[in-house]
Formats: structure tokens, sequence, C-alpha cells
């Protein structure tokens, strides 16, 4: 209990940054002056008065607490939508940047992408993000421009952007495009926009990009278009029995898989643990070196027993044949709740098989 109420009121401490009264009272000063300023700006930005709703002041973290800085973001709204302002409150200025013609922004690139592969399930903006530490501004504080976007002629706005588009869909092809196909504009004076499509295998999928190290079970393509180069690649999933598998940069019919019954889990065994295989067991053999990606689901493993702390799992790989095959293991990253994902490099002709081990740490 005392735990608890230490880890609560450190906190606080951190959130507050333990400011003292004249601390506090300069604080209350830049935010009522960084909302005037935040007015202002809009106003000659835009032309229109917005309703403010709330504002946060931006504080720098250290180890054990922060300090407050001059910078602030307001939430503000008018008509259907709520944006954000990011100002300095230190004194009177109209030096901001704010979110509120990011769906503009956004609408402009997906029409340019429609118009060859489609509309885009779902389709996200991410640019001109200001740099701040400081939860949640460091989470709303996105898409913040301080030049504005003209629907008509876009091109000026673009000359100067950084925007980073990620266009999701589901069973499409997407390796037509290239950045020749698109509007000059988005990729005007050396600007730092990139474009990224992907097509997954599933609705349920989508929104999931983020997941990157389940990106090839996700997905059955990807292209990524900037200035320089359009890059497209092909996730080809293969599968057999519980495990599915792709082999990095190529089909993944090049490689042969196959179930076989492992050897006993006690090859595994050395002077810190004993082992025993915990699930079935897949067989790799390819004519070339590759790269081997696997995701296997955890539901498929042997349980651990919760009861007990000397056990673990690792993944286990025979590599050869006959007197010539050597055992390794390897630490799980438990990336996914619901798989495990694991890679590992196949040597040309050489036949390798992985099974999920339970280990039980010994005392020697």
């Amino acid at each position: 209990m005392k735990k608890t109420v230490l880890f609560a009121v450190m906190a606080v401490l951190a959130l507050t940054g333990c400011d003292n009264r004249e601390q506090k009272k300069l604080n209350r000063q830049y935010i009522s002056t960084a909302k005037s300023n935040a007015v202002k700006y809009i106003e000659d930005k835009y032309g229109f008065t917005p309703e403010v709703i709330s504002a946060e002041q931006e504080r720098k973290y250290g180890w054990i607490n922060s300090t407050p800085l001059t910078t602030v973001y307001v939430r503000m709204n008018h008509g259907d939508r709520n944006f954000g302002v990011y100002i300095d409150g230190a004194s009177e200025n109209t030096d901001g940047s704010d979110n509120y013609q990011s769906r503009d922004i956004a609408d402009c690139f997906c029409s340019a992408i429609s118009e060859i592969t489609g509309k885009p399930v779902q389709l996200t903006l991410k640019g001109g993000m200001v740099q701040t530490s400081f939860d949640p501004i460091e989470n709303e504080c996105i898409n913040m421009y301080s030049e504005s976007f003209d629907p008509s002629a876009p091109g000026e706005f673009f000359s100067r952007s950084q925007c980073s588009v990620l266009a999701e869909y589901v069973n499409t092809d997407i390796s037509s495009i290239s950045g020749r196909d698109l509007p000059l504009y988005i990729f005007k004076n050396n600007n730092k926009n990139e474009i990224t499509l992907v097509s997954y295998r599933d609705k349920d999928y989508v929104g999931l990009y983020d997941q990157s190290s389940m990106l090839p079970f996700y997905a059955e393509s990807r292209t990524i278009i900037n200035r320089i180069e359009t890059v497209h690649e092909d996730f080809s999933l293969g599968q057999v029995g519980d495990m599915s598998y792709y082999i990095k940069d190529e089909d993944s019919s090049n490689v042969t898989v196959r179930e076989v019954v492992p050897d006993n889990g006690s090859e595994w065994d050395n002077e810190f643990f004993t082992a025993e295989t915990a699930s079935k067991a897949y067989s790799f053999r390819c004519d070339h070196d590759c790269e081997v990606n696997i995701f296997f689901p955890k539901s498929a493993i042997e349980p651990l027993d919760p009861k007990s702390h000397k056990t673990h799992r690792e993944l286990g790989i025979c590599r050869g044949t006959g007197s010539s095959r050597f055992f390794d293991t390897y630490n799980l990253m438990h990336l996914n709740d619901d798989y495990e994902i694991c890679s590992f490099n196949l040597n040309a002709d050489q036949e390798a098989y992985v099974v999920f081990l339970r280990l039980t740490n010994v005392k020697k």
C-alpha cells in the first residue's frame, strides 16, 4: 500500500514539476497570453475568430520531475472542426502553427491517389509535427503547419511541406502506382513528402500498420513513394499446419516447408537448463541463402506452469543433418499478443527445423 501511494505521489510530482507559487503564477500568465496569441494568429491567418476550448502548457521532462516551458497547445473550435494551435505565451506574438487544415491536406492526397488506385479504406496524414515531450500534447500536436493551404493552388504549400501519408487498402493492386503518376506539386522543390500505400489481406487489419513486425502477416503488399524513388514490396505468405511464414524479398514457394517429428528436447540441454518440446516442428530447406520469418500462434504452444518460476519458452532451431547437426536456442521477443514472431537465416541447401521449447532452469 505504501509503495502504491509513493508511486502516485511521484507521478503527480513528475506532472507538476513541484512548481512553486511564483512559477504557478507565471504558468497562468503564459497560458493566458498564449490563448490570446492563438486567437489573433487564427484571425490573421484564416479571417475568423475561433472558440477557445482549453489550453495545455508544455513541459520539459527530466528523470524525476519536469520544468514548465512558455509554449502552449491551445485547443479550439470553429464550425464542425476541433483543432489546435501551438504557440509561445512568453510575449504577445502570432508566430504559431496549427492543424486546422489537416483534413483539407489529407483530402488533397486522397484525391490524387484515388485516381490511380481507387479510394483507400483509410488515409492517415502525419506531417509538420511539432517536437514536444508533454503528454497529451505530444499525441495531439501533429500535422501542425504555419503555412496556409489553398486547395485550388496546392503547389505553393507542397513546395515547403513535409508530409507523411499512409493510404490503407484491402485486396487491392497497388503495384502500378509510382511518383510519375502523381501531380508534380506533391514532390516539388526537393520537399520531403512520402506516401505509403498498404494492401491488407483482410479488412480487420486496417489500422494496424504501426505493428511493423506483423506487416508481412497482415499485408499482401506495400508501396512507398518519395521524391527520389518508388519501392514496391510483395509479402508472399506461406502456411503449413499452425505456422505461417514469410521469406524476405521473395516468393514463399521458393522454400520447401514440411511438418516433421522433432528430436527429443534433451538435444538442447546444457549446464543451465533442460529442454522439452512444446509445439509441432517444421522443417525448412532452400537452394540459396535466405531469411525466414515465422508467425506461430501462441495458442498452439504448450502453456507454461504458472506456478513455476524456473521455466520459460525459447525457439529451438536444429540445423544440418545426421552427425553434423547443431542445436541453437533464441529468446522470444513477445512482439504480439497472439503470435510469436521469429526470424532466422537459412543457408543454401541446409535443412533446418524449428520448434518451440519449454526450458527449465537447473542449478549446477
